[in-house]
């Protein structure tokens, strides 16, 4: 202004309820783009409610994620991150494995809306527990089961340590189940590690081992 006064600009919180409605997949896509813009400026503070694994990131953005529960009881409880979960360089690799798999399958973030996960090293093997479950009834007997469980591609066992630390730091309940594959070394040293974060979890996360070797044999 005249007296060379600066005006900072007046901040802006903008507050958007289930933004996902009426919206076609791509048009989700766009408008989760245009809102992650609006909120990386300064001055600008958004707030989204959503039911849309589309709206979130779970690689880059968790610490925007304020996951709501609400308990048999009804008590509603928040859980939100705010510590850097993959730290330094050591942990650089393991954030960019879960950012290729969520980018491709982005379907992954449903994770965040399950009552609870179970986390499988490939897709086939979740055809093959989805038709063995069918095969044997425990869906017909148990409907509930096919609604409330979120089976998740990790597309590798390496990239499984990174959805658990996502899963322990949400304190969302899981499970894993992966190929033991005895007598490969570089499968022992990723088999401990996956052991280790299901340990970390509360309550501690089981894991079932496909084995000796891995479903594929397994199946023949």
């Amino acid at each position: 202004d005249e007296a060379g006064t600066t005006v900072s600009a007046k901040p802006t919180v903008l507050i958007i309820e289930e933004p996902e409605l009426y919206m076609h997949p791509q048009m989700e896509r766009r408008m989760r783009d245009v809102l992650y813009r609006l909120a990386s400026q300064q001055e600008v503070q958004v707030a989204c409610c959503t039911h849309s694994p589309v709206f979130l990131d779970i690689a880059d953005k968790y610490k925007s994620i304020v996951r709501m529960v609400k308990a048999a009881d009804g008590r509603v409880s928040g859980h939100q991150v705010t510590q850097d979960l993959f730290p330094g360089d050591a942990n650089h690799a393991e954030r960019e494995r879960l950012k290729t798999v969520a980018r491709f399958n982005p379907a992954v973030n449903e994770l965040f809306f399950s009552n609870h996960v179970v986390l499988l090293e490939e897709s086939s093997a979740i055809a093959a527990f989805e038709r063995a479950a069918e095969l044997t009834g425990l869906f017909a007997r148990h409907p509930r089961i096919r609604r409330e469980i979120t089976p998740v591609d990790c597309d590798g066992r390496d990239s499984i340590p990174g959805f658990q630390r996502i899963l322990n730091a949400f304190s969302i309940s899981y499970r894993v189940a992966h190929d033991e594959d005895r007598n490969n070394p570089s499968a022992a040293e990723n088999n401990l590690k996956i052991a280790a974060a299901a340990a970390a979890a509360n309550p501690p996360a089981p894991i079932h081992f496909l084995g000796p070797n891995d479903l594929e044999r397994t199946l023949g």
